[in-house]
């Protein structure tokens, strides 16, 4: 099993393979099809390039208080719970460790789900479902990600099938590797002080700070 790649850069296509192994073996472990791993990498190579540690307005040109973080990108502009907004980062310590992102994308992130016209399926039968890798990434995509506009919606759905067909070998009578380990202490991607959990304005601050630094960069 291959170890996290884990860096505040984007990662190429060899990077994104061996993360979404991690990803595949964390989340076929957890009962999840390999059509909807598949679809929801096509989504996570979208947001993140399979990154954990991916921050969005590291990556693009993103303003707070929507930035997004991790491999779904996740901000509290859809925000249907507390466990949704940017301030479930700094109450759950170390976001960036990639194990537990993936153990809320396998429980609590259904809350986030809103079954849409033609994707009429519940984030239970979306981790189980059988359909293609391109519709289920179409299904992640507008009952979950939910974005201002569809343009990188056929993009995400070639991907979704790329990634089915690099990871069909594991899932057709193949080894399925292991969950992968948890990577234990990871340091803190940037070493200024996290702002105190609990106002949006601290988080604020905290990221003027980091764009002062040139940590965060964004126009």
């Amino acid at each position: 099993m291959p170890d996290w790649i884990l860096h505040r850069e984007r990662n190429n296509n060899s990077e994104m393979q061996n993360n979404a192994l991690c990803v595949f073996s964390y989340l076929y472990n957890a009962g999840w099809s390999l059509n909807a791993i598949a679809g929801i990498l096509g989504n996570m190579q979208a947001e993140s390039s399979i990154q954990p540690m991916a921050v969005q307005g590291y990556l693009t040109s993103e303003t707070p208080p929507t930035v997004g973080y991790g491999l779904i990108q996740w901000t509290n502009s859809k925000a249907s719970s507390v466990n949704e907004n940017p301030l479930w980062i700094y109450t759950n310590g170390d976001w960036y460790n990639p194990n537990k992102q993936l153990e809320f994308i396998n429980g609590a992130d259904a809350s986030g789900w809103i079954a849409r016209t033609g994707y009429k399926i519940s984030y239970s039968q979306f981790k189980t479902s059988a359909e293609s890798p391109e519709y289920l990434a179409s299904a992640y995509l507008r009952n979950r990600e939910r974005p201002q506009n569809y343009s990188t919606e056929n993009a995400r759905r070639s991907q979704a099938r790329y990634w089915y067909n690099y990871l069909y070998p594991y899932a057709s009578g193949g080894e399925i590797p292991p969950s992968p380990p948890d990577p234990g202490d990871i340091p803190d991607p940037d070493p200024d002080p996290d702002p105190e959990a609990g106002t949006a304005a601290n988080i604020l601050i905290w990221l003027l700070f980091r764009k002062r630094r040139g940590v965060i960069k964004w126009t």
